[in-house]
């Protein structure tokens, strides 16, 4: 019996994080050295008028990241992950992070399965609330959580994999435009 269940892409192991994960601050030094290899006078970024594609570029990272997601941890269990709407980004990046919701449609009965089968590492390790800390997850939220974390990272690790695969997907350079000020 199939059953979606919804997250965000922050609770998945993975991230569309454009704070830390992503970011335009190499692009720019690369476009700045392309323009001074060029010119007789050095030029500096404030000589450069800058347009940077944001919204846009966190919105192609979901994109790319349900793509990534759907060829790599797809499995018995998970059998189909689509986004449900926009990419959003926080105001302030204090608690918070680029995000999107996300739709799993998994197979119920087998993920019950996987968690009895490791029950009592899930009794210890699922996620909870705790001091400082109010997790607001249902039981099918938090078993799917667990099982990410647990099963699919193992499969596509969440960092070098994912991170490069991301990079190489959705190149920062194609969110930037610019023009030197004469």
């Amino acid at each position: 019996m199939n059953k979606k269940i919804e997250l965000d892409i922050s609770s998945t192991p993975y991230t569309i994080d454009t704070y830390q994960t992503f970011t335009f601050e190499g692009e720019d030094d690369y476009i700045l050295e392309s323009l001074n290899e060029d010119s007789k006078k050095e030029i500096t970024y404030d000589d450069v008028d800058w347009t940077y594609d944001c919204k846009g570029y966190v919105q192609d990272l979901a994109t790319s990241w349900a793509e990534l997601m759907n060829a790599n941890i797809i499995d018995s269990v998970i059998k189909k992950i689509t986004l449900d709407g926009k990419a959003y980004s926080p105001k302030y990046y204090n608690f918070a992070t680029d995000n999107c919701n996300v739709v799993f449609e998994v197979d119920y009965k087998r993920l019950k399965a996987y968690i009895a089968k490791h029950q009592t590492d899930y009794d210890k390790n699922h996620i909870r609330s705790y001091d400082g800390y109010m997790c607001f997850m249902d039981k099918n939220e938090v078993m799917l959580h667990y099982y990410l974390h647990n099963e699919s990272n193992r499969k596509y690790d969440h960092f070098e994999s994912y991170h490069y695969d991301q990079i190489e997907g959705v190149p920062a350079m194609e969110y930037i435009t610019y023009k030197k000020i004469t």
